[in-house]
């Protein structure tokens, strides 16, 4: 049986941008997916606990609103998908990163 499997290389990604599509990935696998779409990556960037839209969702009064947005995200995330050429996975994001602050970079993408 053959799958589908798809890769990807991103230059010049930040650190919570690397974050963020690991966590993604990860939720991809605590719901038995192989893969990660845009759902997943919209629920991670509405739950991260440092989110700047967060942050200016209560600085404008749109608490509430913004809680309504994040579940409505959390509930798109698609459960299981199996078929025949569904990836076998899990999904991964592999980053490397160079120069005088790439401790600190590295350490930022696994916060």
């Amino acid at each position: 049986m053959s799958t589908n499997e798809t890769h990807a290389s991103v230059t010049g990604a930040a650190p919570s941008l690397i974050r963020a599509l690991r966590q993604a990935a990860e939720l991809a696998t605590e719901r038995g997916r192989g893969w990660f779409g845009v759902e997943d990556v919209l629920s991670v960037l509405l739950s991260e606990r440092r989110s700047v839209l967060g942050h200016h969702a209560s600085e404008q009064g749109l608490t509430r609103e913004f809680e309504s947005i994040r579940d409505l995200a959390r509930s798109i995330v698609p459960g299981t998908t199996a078929g025949t050429s569904t990836p076998v996975g899990p999904a991964t994001v592999e980053a490397t990163v160079t120069g005088p602050d790439a401790d600190e970079l590295i350490a930022a993408i696994q916060s």
